[in-house]
């Protein structure tokens, strides 16, 4: 049996084992039997085992440039470095899908394995998880097999054709994997969810149940966004690193919609109310991910990040999609109104905060769907094209995220339940005036848009917000004031999500400092001339070819001086690749601080030896990145951390710690 029979054989039988998984999860026959779930269980497990087995063996074909594959011979070739070989093989759309495979079968063998949830609710979790893997186990087999093997009729190949060059890159290698694990993990939720939707329960315990596979999800999810925004600004050679390109909304979606979860399941498990914006708000988190895959694989939109251009297979993929999207959304409306509320609160409290916040964020996810899809309505509709852009997110966003970083600072200074006697008002007051007058400040004396007005009091806002959450952790405000020993007992859930809080602040505060504040030229140059950049200046040296292990690259050397001193030498390059028969533009980035100097140089038609020079500065573009590792990093630590007992004994009393 060749490689082609053996991982269509393969993944056929994890699809099987996918359906009888899905059979026995959710028979009504099997009631609650331990025995059922067990088998259900160790199906799934099983399954996980199959997918894993025919993932290493398309590894290995790409390893080894196996051409008796149709896919390695389109997507690899034997001159690549090992690395870009075994990346090729989730480089494209028939290896993604079985990546995309292989992690739904692996969160159905944790659920099966998971010590959360009921009989019940767990062996319908397993039901639902393992119908997500057989449907898309026969989507994959009938319609984008991995292992299809080279056509007898077409000429034998001599080699491969190789991975599209911008896909040769250690961003791209890790980004497309790390997003994958957030989309799939969310499916976890959604099996869960409708569990608890199909029992009635959904509570504190399908809480607790869910937010482990939430968190790492919606923290895979932010690492994968930010990795694709890293590889944007410094592969692409444009100057930026989000352009709201339809498939980058594609992965923002489905996190807009899991941050908004977070905060429901962290007041269910809490407080044990808010049932229907939890159940609500999973089903469109994991919706919101298939139809991003729908949009990464259908065709309908033109980007660097798209794996397929085959409408065909688009419309089954949208229709597997709709199918689940559609069954969640038909149960939440069937037994949505069995979720009784078991506690009540005061609108002006913690959860009357978070129920504001994922109001806004509802607004926010509708504003990036309505960008994301209306071009493309209109095109069906009318046949003209139309471009959604910048103006567009930058105009509609930015009041909303300066409100949603208002209410997030009332919603950590507000008790829970009620609004208490008001001890929270002055620290708010003060807080909310300091921040707008310094972003205020900070706009008039550059003379800057109210865009970056927003952006910066939005940033203040929340590490503002961070701040006070941790000193009020270390008994700020209480007759004791503030005791840097009190955060020994602070809990690891709540030190994650204070850094996931400081690392979005982060994240908006180097966003805004590096557009509004960059600097930019571009020029024509040849050897020997020179052009400026605020107060540096960059002469264009000299050029050379280079041969690099499968292309060809022409070098150029720029020399950055300011004031007559060399600052430094950056070289910046144009590769060819002859297999794909495709070029790349490879910048230059020198760091300064935290802030970075980036240069690409470019041909043009009809230039001859001049070059076309692109030299930005990006102010505090490392504030951006790092936000972006403390973000997830947060959200690691919250969703791994071990629960550790809230109390202590002082004088004979149980002393409740900070939250």
């Amino acid at each position: 049996m060749g490689i082609s029979e053996l991982g269509t054989f393969l993944l056929a039988v994890a699809a099987a084992l996918g359906a009888a998984a899905a059979g026995l999860g959710l028979s009504p026959f099997a009631r609650t039997s331990p025995r059922i779930v067990a088998l259900s269980g160790a199906a799934m497990t099983a399954a996980f085992v199959t997918v894993a087995s025919a993932f290493l063996f398309l590894l290995i074909a790409y390893a080894e440039t196996d051409l008796s594959l149709l896919n390695v011979y389109l997507n690899s070739h034997s001159l690549k470095p090992l690395a870009y070989k075994l990346a090729g093989s989730w480089g494209n759309h028939e290896g993604s899908l079985l990546l995309w495979l292989l992690m739904l079968a692996g969160f159905g063998a944790a659920i099966s394995l998971s010590p959360f949830g009921d009989l019940p609710t767990k062996r319908y979790a397993i039901g639902v998880q393992a119908m997500l893997l057989a449907a898309f186990g026969l989507f994959t087999v009938l319609t984008s097999n991995p292992f299809a093997p080279y056509p007898e009729a077409w000429p034998t190949p001599s080699d491969g054709r190789g991975l599209n060059p911008l896909l040769q890159d250690p961003g791209l290698a890790i980004h497309p994997p790390t997003l994958y694990l957030g989309y799939v993990g969310l499916s976890a939720v959604y099996s869960f969810t409708m569990a608890g939707l199909l029992t009635g329960r959904i509570g504190s315990a399908w809480a607790k149940a869910v937010r482990p596979y939430l968190l790492f999800a919606w923290s895979a999810l932010t690492l994968g966004i930010g990795l694709g925004a890293y590889w944007a600004y410094y592969e692409l050679g444009w100057g930026g690193f989000w352009f709201w390109d339809p498939v980058e909304n594609a992965s923002l979606m489905p996190w807009l919609a899991a941050t908004a979860l977070l905060h429901c399941v962290m007041v269910l498990e809490r407080r044990d109310t808010l049932k229907l914006w939890g159940a609500a708000l999973a089903i469109l988190a994991f919706g919101a991910s298939l139809l991003g895959a729908f949009l990464v694989r259908s065709g309908i939109v033109t980007s660097v990040h798209a794996f397929a251009n085959d409408p065909e297979r688009g419309v089954f993929l949208l229709l597997l999609s709709l199918l689940f999207i559609g069954a969640g959304f038909v149960l939440f409306a069937l037994r949505g109104s069995k979720l009784q509320q078991t506690a009540r609160f005061s609108p002006v409290s913690r959860e009357g905060a978070i129920v504001v916040n994922n109001l806004l964020f509802a607004v926010v996810l509708f504003t990036v769907f309505l960008g994301t899809f209306w071009p493309i309505v209109m095109e069906t509709q009318t046949g003209s094209r139309i471009s959604v852009g910048p103006p567009y997110y930058n105009a509609m966003l930015a009041p909303l995220a300066l409100l949603m970083a208002g209410t997030l600072l009332f919603g950590l200074l507000v008790p829970w339940k009620t609004g208490g006697s008001g001890q929270y008002r002055r620290p708010l007051l003060v807080a909310a005036g300091l921040s707008i007058a310094g972003a205020l400040a900070l706009t008039l004396a550059t003379g800057r848009s109210a865009l970056a007005l927003a952006g910066f009091a939005a940033a203040f806002l929340v590490l503002a917000a961070s701040l006070l959450d941790l000193l009020r952790k270390g008994g700020f405000g209480t007759a004791e004031g503030f005791k840097a020993s009190r955060l020994q007992g602070v809990t690891a859930r709540s030190w994650g999500a204070l850094v996931s809080h400081l690392g979005l602040g982060l994240v908006l505060l180097g966003i805004t400092a590096s557009t509004v504040f960059q600097g930019e030229v571009r020029a024509v140059l040849t050897p020997g001339e020179s052009t400026r950049l605020g107060a540096l200046e960059i002469d264009y040296i000299s050029r050379k070819q280079i041969a690099g292990p499968n292309y060809i690259a022409e070098q150029d050397l720029f020399r950055v001086m300011k004031n007559g001193r060399l600052l430094t030498e950056l070289t910046p390059s144009r590769r060819y690749y002859p297999a794909a028969n495709q070029a790349t533009t490879e910048v230059a980035i020198e760091r300064r601080g935290l802030s970075n100097l980036y240069l690409a140089s470019a041909a043009g038609q009809g230039l001859g030896e001049a070059r076309i020079v692109r030299a930005h500065s990006h102010p505090l573009i490392h504030v951006l990145w790092g936000g972006v590792l403390l973000l997830a990093g947060g959200g690691l630590t919250a969703g791994f951390a071990k629960r550790r007992e809230r109390q202590r004994a002082a004088a004979g009393k149980l002393q409740e710690r900070p939250a």
